[in-house]
């Protein structure tokens, strides 16, 4: 698996852009900042190590290697993905805000997960077609009853 342009374009970032790039914008925020700023240069590391492994893993033909290595690439591409978005929030000055409804993300699913970019309630409902509640899955089946049973 050859090492795909978009870590070309996040390794060039981390090493060219200047710690001071992304200012603390609110009380609170710097931890934050450093906690994604810690996730990004993790995930680019283990980027790095993974091209590693992956040509290791082409020279002795080993296409399981090949293929963890694949599903490992993805996952932490998207994780950075999801870091560069906070960061870009964090500049912005968005960070806590959800990208869908506007209102603010509360502190605690922030903690939880600082990339968050929904609340619990807008995540909720892209997860689940829009429907407002887990019972409203069931109820609006074909026949109209509960779980598909009369």
């Amino acid at each position: 698996m050859p090492p795909s342009s978009n870590l070309t374009r996040y390794l060039t970032a981390l090493e060219t852009t200047p710690k001071e790039a992304i200012a603390p914008i609110g009380p609170g925020v710097g931890a934050v900042l450093l906690d994604l700023r810690a996730q990004r240069r993790f995930r680019i590391e283990q980027l790095r190590g993974l091209v590693v492994s992956t040509a290791e893993a082409v020279a002795n033909a080993d296409e399981a290697r090949l293929q963890v290595n694949h599903l490992l690439a993805d996952a932490a591409e998207a994780a950075l993905a999801d870091i560069e978005g906070a960061l870009a929030c964090l500049e912005a000055g968005t960070y806590g805000t959800c990208s869908s409804c506007g209102q603010a993300i509360a502190q605690r699913r922030l903690a939880m997960l600082p990339t968050a970019r929904l609340c619990t309630t807008c995540h909720y409902l892209s997860e689940h077609g829009g429907l407002a509640h887990p019972v409203a899955a069931l109820v609006a089946t074909p026949t109209g009853s509960y779980g598909g049973r009369s």
